[in-house]
């Protein structure tokens, strides 16, 4: 026994009912059946209430003091070559350390007899971990060398206050 057929809803303009075709997967229906359509109704949600879009907020006040520091060219060509090297630095130690660290790995993990292969690995072993001790102090002395110019500069500031009271 076959349940009886719906027509399509007509919407009406009615925003709470819209009409939508059966679930389904349409490529295997039978399309000489006369198809089911189905009124769904639809919750009216205030969507303005549940996600709140923040509005911009300008706040004026007046300005009593600001700070000017005075950066020379010389100053940021020094303030620039210091934390180039304090990059290349912490690269090479990081590199450094890195390989140090496999180096020393590979050597525990093998199980190396010949005196050659041992003098390569004692070898490279001091070679990486004289290279990142080497880069870890200049990256560490770069470091100190950049945040002491950045002191410096700091140093070197003119404030301007408003002496008026407003009214």
């Amino acid at each position: 026994m076959s349940e009886p057929q719906e027509e399509p809803a007509a919407s009406n303009g009615n925003p709470e009912q819209e009409t939508h075709p059966p679930q389904g997967d349409s490529a295997h229906a039978d399309t000489s059946a006369p198809q089911e359509w189905v009124a769904v109704t639809k919750d009216i949600v205030n969507y303005d209430a549940m996600f709140r879009t923040s509005q911009p907020e300008v706040k004026l006040r007046r300005i009593r003091r600001f700070n000017t520091y005075e950066v020379l060219d010389s100053d940021l060509d020094d303030l620039d070559l210091a934390s180039q090297e304090e990059k290349h630095s912490l690269a090479f130690a990081s590199l450094s350390l890195g390989g140090l660290i496999s180096t020393v790995a590979s050597w525990i993990g093998s199980s190396v007899d010949d005196p050659k292969a041992i003098a390569v690995y004692v070898a490279a072993t001091l070679v990486l971990l004289i290279a990142g001790v080497y880069f870890a102090t200049t990256w560490a002395r770069q470091r100190r060398k950049h945040q002491d110019l950045l002191q410096r500069i700091k140093t070197q500031t003119a404030t301007f206050e408003e002496t008026t009271v407003p009214q």
